[in-house]
C-alpha cells in the first residue's frame, strides 16, 4: 500500500512483508480459506449466507486477479480514492505523534504497574527450538518491522485479514486485570505483547476510529457524531461487508478493539516477553537491542517484572542529573 510505503521511505528500512509476500498463491493460501468453515453472514445486506458467500467470491477473484503489488486491493476506483484520503490522513497523524511526549508506567518494587483497561497487541508465539532455526528470525524480522511502522493491518503486506472481524483494521485488546502469565508454555515458546499509551491524544483519536465500537453504537441507535462521513463510508463499504464476523465482537469481546490501518509505533511504551527472556536474548536479539527498537518502551517479562527501562526515560534521568 502506498503509505506502507511512504514509511519505508521515511524510515529507510526494509518492511517485513511486503518482499516476502508471494502474490501468486495468495488466492491458494488466504482467498479460500474464509470458505473453509461457516460464516455469519450480514443478513440485513444479503438474503442468505449463500448470496453473501457469491458475493465473497466473486470479490475475492476480482481482488486475486489484481493483486499483483501492493496497492492494488481495490476493485473500483471510489474505494481506492477513499482509502488513498484516509492513508494521507494516518500518515500526517503518525507524524504529530512522534512530537509527543509518551507516557511511564509505574514501577513498585521492581514491578511495572499495568492499569486495568491498558490496551495491548500479541504477536503469535514463537518456538526458538534449536530445530526452528528460522522462528527466531522471524521474530527479529517482525520486531523490527513493528518498531518503523507499526502495528499494521495486514492487508497492508497483500495478506487477507483471515478471521473475517476486522478488514483493514489492526486488533487491540484490554487487561482486566494484572496477573502473571497462568497458561503453560513450551520451554521454547516465546511471544510478545506490545501495550499502548492510552493517554496519548492520537491514541484517543485512532481508537475513536474502532470499527467493533462503531457497529455496537449502530446495534444499540447510540450517535455516530464522533464518526466524520468519509470514515462511516469506509467503516460501511470497505470494512463491514469482508467483516461478518466483526459484527457482533462488542457483544462476545468487549474489551477488543479493531483500528483502521493499525497503530503507530511511537505509542507503545511497554514490550512484554512472555516465555524464556534468555533464550529470546540469545535466538531473536539481546534486550538493549530490543530497547533501542521500541525506546518509548519499558521491557517486562510476563510476571510484569520490570528487564529494562525505556531508552528514552533513562536518558531524561542522565540529563536531569
Amino acid at each position: 500500500m502506498d503509505f506502507i510505503k511512504e514509511l519505508q521511505k521515511q524510515k529507510n528500512v526494509k518492511i517485513w512483508g511486503i518482499n516476502n509476500c508471494n502474490f501468486e498463491v495468495i488466492d491458494k493460501k488466504y482467498i479460500k480459506k474464509p470458505f473453509e468453515r461457516n460464516l455469519v453472514y450480514p443478513s440485513d445486506l444479503f438474503n442468505d449466507e449463500k448470496e453473501y458467500l457469491n458475493y465473497l467470491r466473486d470479490r475475492y477473484e476480482k481482488l486475486s486477479k489484481e493483486t499483483t503489488k501492493i496497492g492494488k486491493f481495490y476493485s473500483t476506483k471510489d474505494e481506492y480514492k477513499l482509502i488513498k484520503i484516509l492513508e494521507d490522513r494516518w500518515i500526517a497523524l503518525c507524524k504529530e505523534v512522534e512530537k509527543t511526549k509518551p507516557s511511564h508506567f509505574e514501577i513498585n518494587n521492581g514491578k511495572v504497574i499495568t492499569p486495568q483497561g491498558t490496551p495491548f497487541h500479541s504477536l503469535r508465539s514463537f518456538n526458538l527450538s534449536t530445530e526452528n532455526v528460522d522462528e527466531g528470525n522471524v521474530c527479529r524480522d517482525m520486531l523490527k518491522s513493528i518498531s518503523s511502522t507499526g502495528v499494521l493491518c495486514s492487508e497492508c503486506f497483500g495478506i487477507f485479514e483471515s478471521e473475517n472481524e476486522g478488514f483493514f483494521c489492526a486488533f487491540l485488546d484490554r487487561l482486566t486485570k494484572q496477573n502473571p502469565e497462568l497458561r503453560k508454555r513450551g520451554d521454547n515458546s516465546v511471544s510478545i505483547q506490545f501495550y499502548f499509551d492510552e493517554n496519548n491524544p492520537f491514541f484517543k483519536e485512532l481508537v475513536g476510529l474502532d470499527y467493533f465500537e462503531f457497529e455496537r453504537k449502530k446495534a444499540e441507535g447510540e450517535s455516530l457524531d464522533g464518526y466524520s462521513p468519509l470514515v462511516i463510508k469506509f467503516l460501511e463499504k470497505i470494512v463491514e461487508p469482508f467483516s461478518p464476523g466483526g459484527r457482533n465482537m462488542y457483544k462476545a469481546y468487549p474489551t477488543w478493539s479493531a483500528i483502521p490501518f493499525g497503530l503507530p509505533p511511537e505509542l507503545i511504551i511497554g514490550v512484554m516477553i512472555k516465555g524464556d527472556v534468555t533464550k529470546f536474548s540469545e535466538k531473536v536479539m539481546p534486550i538493549d537491542e530490543l530497547a533501542k527498537l521500541f525506546p518509548n518502551a519499558i521491557i517486562m517479562n510476563q510476571e510484569y517484572d520490570l528487564i529494562r527501562e525505556s531508552e528514552n526515560y533513562l536518558s531524561e534521568e542522565n540529563e536531569s542529573e
